[in-house]
């Protein structure tokens, strides 16, 4: 929703398409209506957006539902005494919830980043509602310190299902939110470290796999060395995390290590999710050209394919790659496999 249709731009669009004697009459509604809407309370607008929005539930996309979320929108940050009453809001218009909740993420202040808090820590809230303030509060531009004291609580509460879905956007959310840091801000710096010691002190196999997803998402490939060792682990989600996190950190300097980890790795799996990382990072002729040969002994179907994309992605650079895929397209057993290698049938 951060395309702006606004009510001035649909009316001139209608007026375009119109008899030139209703222009009158479509200028004077637009004044009509704009006057009338500065002669509300910002409160007033927000009340009749949310009862718009009641209305407009099926039509997700619509162009009315994208202009009255942006005059609920206006009325938010016209009004910042309206913000932290966000939460007592939405309790009572939980039709709404993806747009206050929305909306409080594209205000993004200290007061918007707490009332996003306050929903994330509430159980009293709807679970996907707490979800959505999460994945806000590591969206917005300037995390805060208390906005991350805040990830950090939920994210260290495991103790159910729900819990540990929380947690897990949560940790996802703090990489998300480091990324838009300064590397030499101290909180940067407390938030780095913070992740680096629960992913070296925890017994959890998957706490460490969201640990090693949200380094990723800092997109620094200063930390490769932190995630290198977890390609050895003993879990093979574990492993697969790791690598995802190399090809999110754009860390080039272990692509070659992690094409010569994939005749040893036992899972087809992670062998995909390796693949999938150095599709992320430049190429050089040694990955393009042992993925090239490994392909045809590689017996997992969906490594398979994240192999055949990688050669396709450098169709015109690599000269092995349209003899490969022909090969793949006349041969491979898998269906998928075949579909991709049509490429080089087509270029």
């Amino acid at each position: 929703m951060k395309i702006m249709f606004t009510h001035s731009l649909l009316v001139l669009g209608s007026v375009l398409l119109s008899p030139m004697d209703t222009f009158a009459q479509s200028v004077d509604s637009t004044r009509s209506g704009t006057n009338a809407q500065d002669a509300l309370s910002p409160r007033q607008i927000l009340d009749r957006s949310l009862t718009q929005l009641s209305t407009l539930d099926d039509d997700r996309y619509s162009e009315r539902k994208v202009v009255v979320y942006h005059e609920l929108l206006g009325a938010l940050k016209t009004s910042q005494t309206l913000v932290p009453a966000v939460p007592g809001i939405l309790r009572e218009n939980p039709h709404a919830s993806n747009s206050l909740i929305h909306a409080l993420e594209d205000v993004g202040t200290p007061v918007a980043q707490a009332a996003l808090s306050t929903i994330a820590a509430d159980a009293g809230f709807q679970h996907e509602d707490r979800l959505r303030a999460v994945m806000g509060l590591g969206a917005v531009e300037e995390p805060t310190p208390s906005s991350l004291a805040s990830l950090w609580l939920v994210a260290a509460q495991r103790s159910e299902p729900k819990s540990i879905e929380l947690s897990n956007t949560s940790l996802l959310a703090m990489g998300a939110a480091g990324s838009r840091l300064s590397t030499s801000a101290p909180l940067y710096r407390t938030l780095t470290q913070g992740l680096i010691r629960g992913l070296n002190q925890t017994s959890d196999s998957n706490l460490r796999a969201m640990t090693l997803k949200a380094i990723g998402n800092l997109h620094n490939p200063a930390f490769g060395s932190v995630v290198l060792p977890h390609l050895h682990d003993e879990e093979a989600p574990v492993r697969a995390s790791a690598a995802h996190a190399l090809g999110m950190l754009r860390d080039s300097s272990n692509r070659n290590f992690l094409v010569s980890l994939l005749p040893n790795e036992p899972r087809g799996a992670v062998r995909s999710a390796m693949v999938d990382a150095v599709r992320r990072l430049p190429a050089s002729d040694f990955s393009l050209r042992s993925i090239n040969d490994y392909i045809f002994v590689e017996p997992h179907a969906h490594a398979r394919a994240t192999m055949a994309r990688y050669l396709i992605d450098h169709f015109y650079e690599f000269d092995g790659a349209r003899g490969t895929l022909l090969q793949l397209f006349e041969t491979d057993p898998s269906q998928q496999v075949r579909i991709l290698a049509s490429y080089a049938t087509r270029h």
